[in-house]
């Protein structure tokens, strides 16, 4: 048995707040991957990296693996659209007030 802290996820190099930070900034806020990258990514974009970030694209297509509380979405559903699934019902789970951003935020360690 391994023990970790709470925001760890098995599988992925990043927290759960992060993720679902990144999910939520694509799917509910619309904004662009390398944008999203350039504020959660601990790294810099460097050659092909910098036009995307496949990891958001990986998170996004295993966002129900990672959380059991996520549906699968519908097939024909956008990535977007798959990205703000995730993202709101990891809002739900929050257990504090305030913007969705930060309930997002919270709702990453709480859901399971």
């Amino acid at each position: 048995m391994t023990v970790v802290p709470r925001g760890i996820l098995h599988g992925v190099l990043y927290a759960a707040q992060a993720i679902a930070l990144a999910l939520f900034m694509y799917g509910v806020q619309g904004r662009c991957a390398r944008e999203i990258r350039a504020r959660v990514c601990a790294w810099p974009a460097i050659g092909a990296s910098a036009t995307g970030w496949p990891s958001l694209r990986r998170w996004i297509a295993r966002a129900s693996s990672l959380w059991r509380s996520i549906r699968p979405s519908l097939p024909n559903a956008s990535t977007r659209q798959r990205a703000e699934r995730a993202a709101m019902t990891l809002v739900a789970h929050a257990q504090i007030g305030g913007d969705d951003a930060a309930r997002v935020f919270d709702g990453a360690v709480r859901a399971r």
